[in-house]
C-alpha cells in the first residue's frame, strides 16, 4: 500500500507540474493567466475539501462502529 500511495502522489505531483508549465507557456495575456491559475486553484481547492470531508465523515463512521463493538464486547 505504500508502493501505491507514493505512486499515486508522484502522479499527482507531476499533473500538477506539467499543467502548471501548460498555463505558464501558454501564449495569453497575463490577466487571462491569472484568471486560469485562479480558476484552477479554486477548484482544486473545493476538491480537497470535498475529499477531506468524505475521508472525515467514513473515519467517524469507523470509529463509531469500532466503539459500538467494542462497547458490545462482554467484559
Amino acid at each position: 500500500m505504500k508502493n501505491f500511495s507514493k505512486v499515486m502522489l508522484s502522479f499527482i505531483v507531476g499533473a500538477l507540474a506539467g499543467a502548471a508549465a501548460g498555463i505558464l507557456l501558454a501564449p495569453d495575456t497575463g490577466k487571462n493567466t491569472r484568471k486560469k491559475i485562479k480558476d484552477s486553484v479554486d477548484d482544486l481547492t473545493a476538491k480537497a475539501k470535498e475529499s477531506i470531508d468524505d475521508l472525515s465523515a467514513k473515519a467517524k463512521k469507523t470509529f463509531s462502529k469500532e466503539k459500538v463493538a467494542k462497547d458490545a464486547e462482554p467484559a
